[in-house]
């Protein structure tokens, strides 16, 4: 399989001094963009490429803070069945976007759903297996997932199928973060906070004191990452 750290999935606690981000309150500062990403651990696929696709979606349509809240909110224990396609539709309308938003959204996660059927049940299973009698375990182990993907595009696991999707953008997202962080900076699980290349502890980013501090105290920063045009959120 995937190399697939071993983390928890973190419980969500509520932010001091005022709760979550709500519609109103302050943007984001110029520079900083939200990229999802997800885990890379393959029995959760179903309930965590759902869910990201989903909060994907929602950015669309200028309500990720909102609709993020919400995933964690309602977010499953550990073990417990993933979110379903029903509820997802549901969770949207709760951050009080438009009818017209909400179909787009629907049909948008109708689409995902599928996406990750086929990549769960029929696309995965097949590659693992292959890789597994070609490379070895040992080999095996040592990749991360879109690494693996990568090789199987070149003995015949075809990857198209995932693109132009928020499912396919997610998993190249988690394979950058893995790729581009290494030693104390690794990237070991959702969520983690950078400021300037540098990761952020928990105790820091769980609050918002402590997560504003530590942007204010941090000094000028190459930006490396561009807004994604064509929707949603401000530039």
């Amino acid at each position: 399989m995937p190399r697939l750290p071993p983390v928890r999935t973190p419980q969500r606690r509520r932010p001091q001094g005022g709760g979550g981000r709500r519609r109103g309150d302050r943007p984001l500062p110029p520079g900083q963009h939200l990229r999802p990403a997800g885990r890379a651990d393959q029995q959760q696929l179903p309930a965590r490429r759902s869910g990201g696709a989903a909060a994907r979606a929602a950015a669309e349509h200028g309500v990720f803070v909102e609709y993020n809240d919400l995933l964690f909110e309602h977010q499953p224990t550990e073990g417990q069945a993933g979110f379903t396609v029903d509820e997802l539709k549901e969770w949207f309308r709760e951050t009080g976007a438009s009818e017209e938003d909400a179909a787009a959204f629907d049909g948008r996660i109708d689409d995902e759903a599928a996406t990750v059927t086929q990549f769960t049940e029929d696309y995965l299973p097949a590659l693992t297996e292959d890789a597994l009698d070609q490379l070895g375990q040992e080999n095996l182990s040592t990749m991360v997932l879109t690494d693996l993907m990568a090789w199987g595009a070149d003995n015949g696991h075809d990857p198209s199928f995932l693109d132009g999707t928020y499912t396919g953008e997610i998993i190249d997202a988690t394979g950058n973060a893995y790729t581009r962080y290494s030693g104390d900076n690794a990237f070991r699980a959702t969520p983690s906070v950078y400021i300037n290349g540098e990761l952020l502890d928990n105790s820091t980013t769980m609050t918002v004191r402590g997560l504003q501090g530590a942007i204010d105290e941090a000094g000028p920063g190459e930006v490396q990452t561009e807004p994604l045009t064509g929707g949603g959120g401000e530039e």
